[in-house]
């Protein structure tokens, strides 16, 4: 049987030499991979936070509109009491006259635009790997879409419908709810209150904010959700 010849060392240490190179562009591989993960990781993180952070003013300025949409609707209804049973002379002048300055002020949400186009800024909603926010994101800013466009589609009828028609009864001032001359105003509404076209104005709008608050309520409830689940994505990283 022919015995083995040794391996030089030179070739032996070449080998060993070898293997380091490999080891360590591989390494350099590795190290480089988890740096770009890491930095895309960093990344998404402050983009979640800020969209986070933009969210949570989004639903307190929805809050806030909500609260004059519900405000308009309960008075409107008060309004309507004024048509059957309960007179209108039970409410002093003044307080009447701010009761219909209010319901008839077209109310809109002053939301930040910041909030999607820093998610298209961002790349969020490509990059992001939790699919189910990229997926709850749309569908929620889908039904915010329809909730504006509702809601400028209201403010157009009050403006070109109700409001006229009492500009041409009363010297109501434009766009605020709070009068610091009431007494401009007629303490006679008895024509008004006897007119079938004021009264449908008023029940028009009670119906459409008793539309508007409940749309509201649903939007502010999704996006609740929405936040919650974005509060736990950057709790996980």
């Amino acid at each position: 049987m022919a015995s083995r010849k040794p391996i030089p060392d030179r070739i032996r240490k070449s080998v060993r030499e070898g293997v380091v190179i490999v080891v360590s562009i591989l390494l350099a591989f590795m190290i480089d991979a988890w740096w770009d993960g890491a930095k895309t990781t960093r990344i998404e993180t402050a983009a979640l936070e800020r969209l986070h952070s933009e969210l949570i003013e989004l639903e307190f300025q929805l809050g806030k509109t909500q609260n004059d949409h519900t405000k308009s609707r309960d008075i409107a209804y008060r309004l309507i009491g004024f048509f059957d049973d309960e007179p209108y002379s039970s409410v002093a002048a003044d307080s009447l006259a701010r009761m219909i300055n209010f319901v008839s002020t077209p109310w809109t949400l002053d939301a930040p635009n910041s909030v999607f186009r820093s998610i298209e800024a961002s790349g969020l909603a490509a990059s992001l790997q939790n699919q189910e926010i990229v997926e709850n994101l749309s569908n929620w800013q889908a039904l915010f879409d329809d909730l504006i466009s509702d809601e400028k589609l209201m403010a157009v009828r009050v403006e070109s419908e109700l409001r006229p028609y009492l500009l041409a009864k009363i010297a109501i001032r434009s766009h605020t709810p709070r009068l610091d001359s009431p007494s401009q105003f007629s303490s006679d509404y008895s024509e008004m209150f006897a007119d079938r076209e004021f009264e449908n104005h008023i029940v028009t709008r009670w119906r459409a904010e008793s539309l508007m608050v409940d749309d509201y309520e649903g939007v502010r409830s999704d996006l609740q959700e929405l936040i919650t689940m974005i509060s736990n994505e950057i709790e996980t990283r």
